[in-house]
């Protein structure tokens, strides 16, 4: 009977240790990790929701004037403009060659036929057209160029997208 005591106990002191141990574990004392607390010192990080766009803001539009749909290619390169306007700034212009990015380019191309009918876009300057020498490559087929214009908040619209084609090569 003795010996059940004894084992009793042991038991149970063991028990306690080594839930002990494990609350002590958990919370990072007796590792030899440091603690990681926060100081008044580090800046702290906040999670926040990605922030909703301004119900306000127009989207930018704008044109693709040249090339003119099915423009055949014969170097690999075409000439590729617009323009873009928005009720507050046009950022950027990007465009993409078969799905793919391939530049970025802004607007310094004046514009004077944009003058009497987009007035209210104008904030004082005409510099909203846009140019790009594009390579689309020598592979026969069709591709496709698409023009997106983005504004000052961040809202993007795609301008327009034209189809230009390479012509297979006479062997």
């Amino acid at each position: 009977m003795h010996r059940t005591k004894r084992t009793i106990g042991w038991t149970a002191t063991r028990g306690v240790s080594l839930a002990l141990g494990l609350a002590l574990m958990a919370a990072g004392c007796g590792s030899n990790r440091p603690a990681e607390t926060a100081r008044e010192d580090q800046p702290k990080v906040e999670q926040s929701a990605p922030k909703e766009p301004n119900r306000t803001n127009e989207l930018p539009f704008g044109r693709v004037d040249l090339p003119k749909a099915d423009t055949v290619v014969t170097d690999g390169r075409v000439s590729v403009s617009g323009w873009a306007v928005d009720d507050s700034a046009v950022k950027k212009v990007r465009v993409y060659v078969d799905s793919h990015f391939y530049a970025t380019v802004e607007l310094t191309i004046p514009r004077n036929d944009l003058l009497g009918p987009l007035t209210k876009y104008m904030h004082g300057t005409n510099l909203h057209g846009w140019s790009a020498d594009v390579r689309v490559g020598r592979s026969p087929g069709a591709h496709s160029i698409l023009v997106q214009a983005e504004d000052d908040q961040g809202a993007t619209r795609d301008l327009g997208t034209v189809s230009v084609t390479v012509p297979a090569t006479k062997s």
